[in-house]
């Protein structure tokens, strides 16, 4: 009986160790914004086109390697991204094509200016609002179904 005792005390002291020591891998908002895509519909004030060159312009960011991916119509953007407490977020340019693509450039030059203001972000039902210093709105995007 008193090893049985020790024995269940021992397992329960283990249980509750393992479950102390379990990390959370994000938040309720980085589950929604990570491992889904977002179309773009507005950047720096602007409205943006649905489709640039057949292509939807949109920004995936992928919670295993955080890495985004941007599809601008005409190349692609592509970097690391940190997301803090608090919905801090920042991204770092990586890689990007470099192809010219006369009177469509717009989207490609827009989110090149404004990746590395971005300060947070905001999640609303399906939109997302990537936001710089201040609070001010930079982009905003929506979830693709």
């Amino acid at each position: 009986m008193k090893y049985y005792f020790w024995s269940v005390l021992m397992l329960v002291s283990v249980l509750f160790a393992g479950c102390g020591m379990s990390k959370e891998k994000g938040t309720a908002d980085t589950a929604i914004l990570e491992d889904v895509t977002w179309r773009l519909t507005e950047l720096d004030g602007k409205a943006v086109r649905a489709e640039v060159n057949g292509k939807v312009p949109s920004l995936t960011f992928n919670s295993a390697d955080r890495r985004y991916s941007a599809v601008t119509g005409c190349n692609g953007i592509g970097g690391q991204y940190e997301v803090k407490k608090g919905n801090q977020l920042t991204f770092s340019m990586g890689m990007s094509t470099k192809m010219y693509c006369e009177n469509n450039m717009e989207v490609e030059d827009g989110l090149g200016k404004i990746f590395p203001l971005v300060k947070s972000y905001q999640i609303s039902e399906n939109n997302l609002i990537l936001k710089g210093e201040g609070s001010g709105t930079l982009a905003k995007l929506e979830l693709m179904p």
